[in-house]
């Protein structure tokens, strides 16, 4: 919430400051977003934690998403994106030749939104495209985009704004960054012509940062105004001349004898002008803007790490929460605090031993048996269920996995001597922790009931559907949609392309699986992607679901294409026969375990045996370095 105030605060400040921009704030899957969508190979996921945008676009591996932009050519526009992760954006005039503007590792921001200036692409046509694609396509983790903001003006002007190369200090030219020697006040003067296109628009110089102490600020001859950004910078404010030159004088106390102003600093629209470099260079040192309380000293570092750790503990299970809004505790967050408060030991003189002590007893509390060698560690509570919905517009019903993204596990339906497709179904209702429904699906004189109930995560009980079968002949429940992009596996991962027994053994999808009476009460449905967790070709970690059933069915069957590396499975079959009265299904969601599935193995006999995970929830983290962070935890603790 006092993050959420800040970022308000600069904005309600940077406002006041503007020019007259129009402003469209796109939210992702609303039919505004529509209207600009141009090519979608992507998908749209719920995200389980933020009410205000309820919606993610997601372009992992080789997908990506397009929007086009319909300006006034040669018009002054940008786009302020809600956009996360491995992230790449690139711009055309033409939708046919690119040209890479910026990346989540070289990026500017403007409280937390990438900046994206159009200007440049709309002074060559009145149609901007703007596409989003993975950095990195072999690992996931491509472009998340939850909204944008579209500013655009009545300048016309073939840029938003004009680098400074150079400053004029003492007698001498000085480059990017270059700082001099001073014993008192020192004037830097530097010149720069804006577009007159801009002569109606609120524009700044921005400086990232100082050497020294900024004194006084003129812009051709007349006072200034010297403001702070929200990254700590510096903006000037006063009289800019537009389509001729200007002259800039800043005046800075030095500190210890030297002066300087940092770079880039660049001048001309206010906000796009004004938005934070991904690098800045002052006095021959290059410095990450997120570094804002750069250098560091002790003390600014116990009181920043002190406080905002005791600001997520949760003295309930001796955790530290994700963060103050979201119950999820992941135990290795706290195992990296640990080793942290190891190392403020090392190199300060604060001990935070009772933390420690806290710290090490929630971590070991939340230890997961394997049976092998891997530390696992899990979530110690969230109280977000994987819930059971139906499935819109459909006779099926699914499951909804709530992690950082909110998605869909699998299709589940019936057939009894054909796909029912008549369904009813009772209200859902919610008492001490537990959701319940029910359905029952009818059709060909045959009918079939379900029971479904879920449970909140921090219950660490599995979700379950009931199945009630009529008697009248074989019954078959249909688990589908697992090759599908938008559900569990993609994208994440290659896709559901392998098999795992409990006792071990794995076969690839293949066509033609066919099991009669299986001895056994689950199988593991998995998708490697690698995940950089070994060196090992095809030991990496990837994503699981677990189908678990009370009563064995007495065929299983299902079916596989073409796709991912080895192909994938797209449904799974389970036939029941006339004389089975009722059976129960689990489909368990698991994530980041070794491919070998061993510890996953582990952890559904664990539920088998005492209906429980075990753990607290539903999806454990491993953490499976040689040396991992689990392993570190536990050793800095000690």
């Amino acid at each position: 919430m006092r993050i959420l105030l800040s970022v308000l605060l600069l904005w309600a400040l940077a406002a006041s400051l503007a020019g007259a921009y129009s402003v469209k704030e796109i939210t992702v899957n609303t039919p505004e977003e529509s209207r600009y969508l141009f090519e979608d190979d992507s998908v749209c996921r719920e995200i389980g934690s933020d009410p205000f945008t309820p919606f993610t676009r997601v372009g992992d591996h080789h997908m990506h998403y397009t929007y086009r932009f319909d300006l006034k050519k040669g018009a002054c526009a940008f786009l302020l994106l809600k956009v996360a992760t491995q992230f790449n954006v690139e711009v055309s005039p033409d939708n046919s030749a690119w040209q890479k503007v910026c990346d989540y590792e070289d990026c500017e921001t403007l409280a937390g939104r990438t900046l994206v200036d159009l200007t440049p692409f709309a002074a060559e046509s009145s149609t901007v495209f703007v596409r989003f694609t993975d950095k990195y396509p072999r690992d996931g983790w491509g472009a998340l985009l939850s909204g944008f903001r579209l500013y655009t003006t009545g300048a016309i002007a073939p840029v938003s704004r004009v680098d400074i190369d150079s400053w004029t200090a003492g007698g001498r030219a000085l480059g990017p960054g270059e700082c001099i020697e001073a014993a008192g006040p020192v004037e830097f003067t530097a010149r720069v012509t804006l577009p007159a296109g801009l002569s109606r628009e609120k524009t700044a110089l921005y400086i990232p940062g100082t050497l020294g102490t900024p004194v006084s600020a003129s812009v051709n001859g007349k006072e200034a105004r010297i403001g702070t950004t929200w990254d700590r910078g510096k903006y000037i404010t006063g009289a800019f001349a537009f389509g001729r030159e200007s002259l800039i004088s800043l005046t800075l106390a030095p500190d210890k004898g030297r002066a300087g102003i940092g770079a880039p600093a660049r001048a001309g629209l206010l906000y796009t002008a004004c938005a934070a470099p991904a690098r800045k260079l002052l006095d021959g040192v290059s410095a990450d803007p997120l570094r804002a309380q750069a250098p560091y000293t002790y003390d600014k570092m116990n009181y920043l790490a002190g406080n905002y750790t005791g600001y997520i503990y949760d003295e309930r299970y001796d955790l530290l929460g994700f963060n103050d809004d979201l119950e999820i505790h992941y135990l290795h967050d706290t195992a990296r605090n640990i080793c942290a408060l190891a190392e403020e030991e090392r190199y300060t003189p604060v001990v935070r031993l009772e933390l420690i002590e806290r710290l090490y007893k929630g971590l070991k509390g939340g230890r997961v048996p394997t049976g092998t060698e891997d530390v696992i560690l899990s979530f110690k509570r969230d109280r977000r269920p994987v819930d059971i919905r139906p499935l819109e517009d459909s006779p099926l019903l699914t499951m909804v996995q709530k992690m950082d993204l909110a998605r869909k596990l699998c299709t589940v339906g019936v057939t009894a001597g054909a796909p029912m497709e008549k369904h009813e179904d009772t209200p859902l209702k919610y008492r001490d922790g537990k959701w319940e429904f029910g359905r029952t699906w009818t059709g060909g004189g045959r009918s079939v009931s379900v029971r479904n109930r879920y449970w909140l995560g921090d219950s660490d009980l599995p979700p379950s559907m009931t199945f009630a079968f009529d008697g009248r002949g074989s019954s078959v429940i249909d688990i589908g949609s697992l090759a599908e992009t938008d559900y569990w596996f993609r994208p994440g991962s290659w896709g559901p392309e392998t098999l795992t027994f409990p006792n071990g053994l794995q076969k690839a999808a293949a066509p033609g699986l066919y099991i009669y009476k299986p001895d056994f009460d689950y199988l593991i449905v998995s998708g490697g992607n690698g995940m950089g967790m070994t060196d090992v070709p095809d030991q990496g970690a990837g994503l699981s679901l677990v189908i678990m059933w009370d009563t064995p069915p007495e065929r299983i069957w299902g079916a596989a294409d073409k796709s991912g590396r080895k192909g994938a499975l797209t449904d799974l079959h389970l036939e029941y026969p006339a004389d089975c009265k009722k059976a129960e299904v689990r489909v368990l969601p698991f994530m980041d375990y070794p491919n070998d599935q061993k510890a996953v193995i582990a952890l559904a006999d664990n539920v088998l045996k005492t209906g429980r995970f075990g753990m607290g929830f539903y999806n454990p983290y491993a953490s499976t370095f040689g040396s991992g962070i689990g392993a570190d935890g536990f050793a800095a603790a000690a």
